[in-house]
């Protein structure tokens, strides 16, 4: 019994150690994208600009002999491509471009809804305020208008269906 277990424990050793030599290590690029870059990513950070969009789906960035290399699978292919210190530099400085860039936009987006907030005095319950021109506040109005001839005459018409109004005709004009 102990030497089963001795044997499994001696196989499971060697197995982790021959996976891990097999394994080739993934330099992960920046935090927001990990260790896999894919096709959107590339795109989004224009990253890497003279390696092909076209057909890209996923790479990996591998360090091996003091070189950084990009596995990349295309839908047909896997291509593997040297990079310099500067492209892997200036793939994250792009990154962190674009993540500024976008932290700032919600930056402002958080003010303008505190200042519309301070503007009406209350929470705006996570619409965007509607201001109205002349045009449309007239058009309001004379929405509102017919909507409350067609109730009047709705109710007009039960009571006179009732027998509570007598049966008149009315015209009239703004």
């Amino acid at each position: 019994m102990i030497l089963t277990r001795f044997k499994s424990l001696i196989i499971s050793f060697i197995l982790l150690l021959s996976i891990k030599a097999s394994a080739q290590d993934v330099y992960p690029l920046h935090p927001s994208i990990g260790d896999t870059l894919h096709a959107i990513d590339k795109l989004d950070y224009s990253l890497f600009p003279d390696i092909s969009n076209s057909d890209f789906q996923f790479g990996t960035i591998s360090f091996e002999n003091d070189t950084f290399y990009l596995n990349a699978n295309y839908i047909n292919q896997f291509q593997k491509f040297a990079l310099s210190k500067e492209s892997i530099i200036e793939a994250q400085q792009n990154i962190e471009k674009v993540n500024a860039y976008y932290r700032l936009k919600a930056k402002e987006d958080l003010e303008s809804t505190q200042k519309a907030e301070n503007y009406y005095g209350d929470k705006p319950s996570g619409k965007t305020p509607v201001f109205l021109n002349e045009a449309m506040n007239d058009q309001i109005k004379k929405e509102a208008r017919m909507f409350l001839r067609i109730q009047e005459d709705a109710q007009r018409l039960r009571d006179h269906q009732n027998g509570i109004r007598p049966n008149e005709i009315r015209i009239q004009f703004k």
